[in-house]
C-alpha cells in the first residue's frame, strides 16, 4: 500500500497529469468529500491488480469535515482550547487518510493549495486554510511520491521513502 500526493492550484490540470501517468492502469475515481475506502468496504480492498483509487479534490473533504465540527467562536476560545480542538480535528481527518491508505492498493491524493493568495476575511476559510495546510505537511512527509502540478506540468518534490508511517 502507498500513497502518493499531487498538490497544486485551482484548474491547473491536476486530475489530467495524474491520469496521463497512469495510462495503463485501471483507475477508480473518488470526488471530495466521499471515502475513497472504508476497512468495511470489502470492495475497496483491490487484489493483485493495477487498480489504483484516485481521491480527487481531497481539499473538499477537509471543508465537508470542517463544516460538520467546527465550533461557532473558535477564534474567541483560549488559546490552548483552539490548539486542542485543532489536534483533535487534524487526528480524526489522519485517521480517515490512515485508514484509506491501509484498505486501498494505491491511493492517489490530489488537493488544491488553499494557503497563496489573500487571507480570507471569514474565520472559517481562515481555519480551513490552516487545517489543509496542515493535513498537507503531514501527508507529504510521509508519502512516497509529492508532486507539484502547475499548468499540468509536474514538479517532483519528493521521490521515495516515506519519512515515516501515517500512525505517527
Amino acid at each position: 500500500m502507498s500513497l502518493d500526493l499531487y498538490l497544486g492550484g485551482y484548474a491547473q490540470g491536476k486530475l489530467q497529469y495524474v491520469l496521463g501517468k497512469y495510462p495503463a492502469a485501471r483507475a477508480e475515481i473518488v470526488e471530495g468529500s466521499h471515502l475513497p475506502c472504508r476497512g468495511d468496504d470489502l470492495a475497496c480492498v483491490f487484489e493483485q491488480t493495477d487498480a489504483l483509487r484516485i481521491w480527487n479534490h481531497f481539499h473538499s473533504f477537509v471543508r465537508e469535515m470542517l463544516k460538520n465540527r467546527l465550533p461557532e467562536h473558535l477564534s474567541k476560545l483560549p488559546y490552548r482550547e483552539q490548539e486542542k480542538w485543532e489536534d483533535l480535528f487534524l487526528d480524526e481527518c489522519l485517521e480517515v487518510i490512515r485508514q484509506a491508505d491501509r484498505t486501498c492498493g494505491k491511493l492517489i491524493v490530489i488537493s488544491d493549495i488553499a494557503g497563496n493568495g489573500i487571507v480570507p476575511l471569514d474565520p472559517g476559510d481562515r481555519i480551513y486554510r490552516e487545517m489543509l495546510g496542515r493535513l498537507q505537511v503531514r501527508m507529504a512527509a510521509r508519502a512516497g511520491h509529492v508532486e507539484l502540478v502547475t499548468a499540468g506540468l509536474g514538479q517532483v518534490l519528493k521521490d521515495g521513502e516515506r519519512n515515516g508511517p501515517l500512525e505517527d
